[in-house]
């Protein structure tokens, strides 16, 4: 049996910028993680 976390711990240069939770529905969790990632991105 394969189980998956209930929150996902989005890095972004060596730091913690965010956290996600699973609801399991990975289209928007998939957006939500990009989301993070690139909002902590330099401009």
């Amino acid at each position: 049996m394969v189980t998956l976390a209930d929150r996902i711990a989005v890095m972004c240069g060596f730091h913690v910028c965010g956290e996600v939770a699973n609801d399991h529905v990975y289209d928007s969790v998939g957006r939500k993680v990009m989301g993070l990632i690139h909002a902590d991105a330099p401009t």
